[in-house]
């Protein structure tokens, strides 16, 4: 647990008298504190235009200059549907709708040296228009591609890359695409 925050004091009163309580939490033996490192939620869609896909390049860390999906971190109170819809619009300016479950998959993800661990949610979703498509927010780019066309190397995790190839697996039983 230690590892994977990296806490040296305890968040609520600063004492050095931290360990491992659980795989998952922290006990301050000073103040009886104890921080549970819970699994976050995370969306990301397959955001379909004609016969294509849009992916994200990422302005940010971890993994700056590699492709993402769109979508972030659920934020309180926020259903996966909501949180995609927001994070694609504050992302992207699109509009997307007939958001459509596609799986979930666990992730792991590095920040500030600490690792964050998510439990990733996709959909299949469409843009209504990509008129007005701007990358904002914490993209740097975005490119139109085929699914089929998708480089794995450039995609930023390896989460992403297994949830990228079950779409593709998807599409060539279905012959969506």
């Amino acid at each position: 647990m230690l590892k994977h925050t990296n806490f040296i004091f305890c968040p609520k009163c600063g004492s050095k008298d931290i360990k491992e309580y659980t795989v998952k939490a922290l006990l301050c033996n000073s103040c009886k504190f104890q921080y549970y490192h819970n699994s976050a939620s995370a969306v990301a869609g397959f955001i379909e235009y004609d016969d294509m896909i849009i992916l994200t390049e990422r302005a940010v860390e971890p993994r700056k200059g590699y492709l993402d999906m769109p979508g972030g971190f659920v934020d309180y109170n926020e259903s996966f549907e909501d949180a995609l819809i927001r994070e694609t619009m504050e992302e992207l300016n699109i509009e997307i709708t007939y958001l459509n479950y596609f799986g979930s998959i666990a992730n792991k993800y590095p920040f500030n040296d600490i690792n964050y661990f998510t439990t990733d949610v996709y959909f299949i979703c469409k843009a209504l228009s990509i008129d007005n498509i701007k990358p904002k927010d914490d993209i740097a780019d975005y490119i139109l591609i085929r699914p089929f066309q998708v480089n794995l190397n450039r995609i930023c995790f390896d989460s992403t890359k297994t949830m990228i190839t079950r779409y593709i697996s998807s599409l060539n039983s279905s012959a969506r695409l």
